[in-house]
């Protein structure tokens, strides 16, 4: 079940992109999110504010979490009760899925913004950037710095709402596919270096951190092509967030390309000023990027199957 299961929220994905935000689970772990941070806006010590916002890490992992959690654990007893119950079972399990990952959104939004720079408005293409994408100021940005804020987000977002999500459901289940989703909702609004989030948004930010180590890394070495490895960890390191400096340096190599936030940093500063043209062909890679994750993830499904069917069958087997 949990093969079809990863099969049918791709489909749904690619027919349908995102539910409506009002019922959406991230729309949900943004309300929760908020609440705790508009309460902690009295809080002054610091050390009170990273308590507040390690409770809100907590309670909402075990909340986000437990639902899907609950419901894995007695899905395997519904089918046996008649085959309604099975489909229905198997339905709430794509759309839980669906929930946690969200690639289609992120390919329109990225081609949004390529579509607004080709038609030669920059200010829209701005909007759009910083609707859909990204959180720093783009009103200084030209077409090579909105192409490359736009080409960034594309390979830190594959990570952070794809195939980290995917990879986590492959290894834990629907439940961890959650927690993930929940830590980097967390992460992206909570984590930053202001007075009001600097200390609120440490636990989440460390926590997602520690989420992503592998996924970030894994889908660098997935962007980029296997000669250009030697360069992607000594460049990767340029990016103050230990994990988003890997598929986006990746996707720099890949295109030829230099990417840069300004005075943060410069990624393959060798490469040519981003285009618009680029951002259409790092979707192209991220296309590819996204089918080898799900082969990878269905992979692990189908081994954790075998595995857990040979367990059961060594309990059983009369000889022992």
């Amino acid at each position: 079940m949990a093969l079809v299961i990863l099969l049918g929220a791709v489909i749904m994905d690619a027919l349908w992109g995102e539910v409506p935000t009002a019922i959406h689970p991230v729309g949900w772990m943004g309300n929760w999110i908020s609440s705790f941070r508009t309460k902690a806006q009295g809080i002054t010590n610091n050390g009170s504010q990273f308590l507040w916002g390690l409770i809100c890490l907590v309670f909402g992992t075990l909340l986000f979490g437990g639902i899907p959690w609950i419901f894995e654990s007695r899905w395997s007893g519904w089918g046996q009760n008649s085959l309604l119950l099975s489909l229905l079972s198997l339905a709430i399990g794509i759309l839980f899925l669906k929930g946690a990952f969200a690639y289609k959104a992120l390919i329109q939004a990225g081609r949004l913004v390529q579509n607004a720079l080709d038609d030669g408005d920059l200010p829209k293409a701005q909007e759009l950037l910083a609707y859909h994408l990204v959180s720093r100021d783009v009103k200084n940005l030209d077409e090579a710095g909105v192409s490359s804020a736009t080409v960034e987000s594309l390979a830190e977002n594959l990570v952070d709402s794809v195939a980290a999500p995917l990879m986590f459901y492959g290894v834990f289940g629907l439940a961890g596919a959650y927690v993930q989703r929940f830590a980097d909702t967390a992460d992206s609004m909570l984590g930053y270096r202001d007075a009001e989030r600097e200390w609120l948004g440490k636990a989440p930010a460390r926590w997602d951190d520690a989420l992503c180590f592998i996924p970030a890394r894994m889908a660098g070495y997935i962007l980029l092509a296997p000669h250009q490895w030697k360069f992607l960890r000594q460049e990767a390191k340029k990016c103050p967030s230990p994990n988003s400096g890997w598929p986006m340096a990746a996707m720099a190599f890949r295109l030829g390309i230099c990417l840069k936030k300004p005075g943060v940093y410069v990624l393959n500063p060798e490469g040519r000023p981003p285009q618009s043209q680029d951002i259409s062909k790092a979707i192209r890679i991220i296309h590819r990027a996204y089918a080898f994750t799900i082969v990878l993830v269905a992979a692990i499904l189908i081994i954790k199957s075998i595995f857990h069917r040979f367990s059961l069958n060594w309990l059983i087997s009369p000889q022992f």
